[in-house]
């Protein structure tokens, strides 16, 4: 079972470009992770020591006429508070929507529960930094003094507020929280030099 340090930490590291998925609805296109890769995170992140349920609520029709399943999705999980073995239950719940399809329930239900795990998993933080508007995203003037001294250790030069921009330009996949792990490798890297 993982500290909520330990969880913390795993959370903030950031998701395999490999994973990342993109789908278009309404003109716009979104980034997600596939369930099965949302389950391989959880297991990550709580050490296999976490539990989901889905309740199906109930079926509706949206604005076009389709049948819209609503499931409300309940995620546990078990962390140590610290050292001393203090575990604690959180618990997360989310709601989630699918759309029937050529009168295929069994799939919709199916489709709107791991909507709602998904769902669960990102109010714990795991996925966070695929939403634009999220803390992953939010850049401070001490994440760019971070940003600065990471490109200083891969040898830029004359680093300024400017060349910050134009490397998250030409970087978009560095995010805040990645930072810290990213400065921390890169000095262990150069120490075996």
């Amino acid at each position: 079972m993982r500290t909520l340090e330990e969880f913390n930490s795993i959370v903030k590291q950031p998701i395999d470009p490999a994973f990342i998925k993109e789908r278009s609805q309404g003109g716009q296109t979104f980034s997600y992770i596939s369930t099965d890769r949302a389950i391989e995170m959880l297991n990550e992140a709580f050490d296999y020591c976490w539990s989901y349920e889905a309740a199906l609520m109930e079926g509706q029709q949206d604005s076009r006429g389709n049948q819209i399943v609503i499931v409300k999705g309940r995620l546990s999980a078990k962390v140590k508070l610290d050292d001393a073995g203090i575990v604690t239950e959180i618990v997360k719940e989310q709601f989630g929507t699918n759309t029937v399809r050529g009168g295929q329930w069994d799939t919709a239900v199916k489709g709107a529960s791991s909507d709602a795990m998904k769902k669960c998993a990102v109010a714990f933080g795991i996925g966070m930094q695929l939403y634009p508007n999220s803390s992953w995203n939010t850049w401070t003037a001490s994440d760019i003094d971070k940003l600065s001294e990471y490109m200083k250790l891969q040898g830029e030069k004359d680093v300024d507020k400017d060349k910050c921009r134009k490397y998250l330009g030409d970087n978009p996949g560095i995010k805040p929280p990645m930072l810290d792990s990213l400065i921390a490798e890169l000095t262990e890297t150069k120490k075996k030099k």
